[in-house]
């Protein structure tokens, strides 16, 4: 079975970041919790530095959670696990190492079914590489502008509290 690095040597990492670049869903994930086997798309698999032929047939949940930035791990697999828990959606913000070896912003939105008797069932979600622009956000953070107030604030388009326009 290949492994995340001996495919992106075939295809390179260059051809890896184009296609991240070129879409904003990476892609959809599922999770089977009763087996724990989460399948995924090849995008999501090589983002997580998952072999792409195992995340099509059914990885174990790990295998995606070891990617996780050891800063963000325990963070997002608690809100996953709750949610996975207790049904219903959720949205995390989150670092990975992808198989390129590159750290990567990822926005997950999932949703969680439960069984016939309350227990976890099912999730399923998007992920979507954010890295572009949680890079721009951070260099709008630094940048002078941002210090004197909100853009739309700047452009005197932004409606005050009382409701009326900022006066440019």
């Amino acid at each position: 079975m290949p492994k995340p690095k001996a495919i992106l040597s075939r295809i390179g990492s260059s051809a890896l970041q184009a296609a991240l670049d070129a879409s904003d869903v990476i892609g959809e994930w599922t999770w089977d919790i009763s087996t724990n086997c989460v399948r995924s798309d090849a995008l999501v698999a090589l983002l997580f530095s998952v072999d792409p032929d195992l995340a099509e047939a059914g990885a174990p949940f790990t295998a995606f959670t070891g990617s996780i930035h050891a800063e963000d791990r325990e963070r997002v697999t608690q809100l996953i696990g709750a949610c996975a828990h207790a049904g219903g959606s959720y949205v995390a913000e989150y670092r990975v190492c992808s198989a390129d070896d590159v750290i990567r912003w990822v926005l997950t939105r999932g949703r969680f079914e439960l069984d016939a008797s309350g227990g976890p069932w099912r999730g399923r979600g998007i992920t979507i590489d954010i890295t572009q622009s949680r890079m721009g956000e951070h260099a709008y953070v630094h940048s002078e502008k941002a210090a004197s107030g909100h853009p739309l604030d700047q452009a005197g388009v932004a409606p005050n509290l009382t409701g009326h326009r900022a006066q440019p």
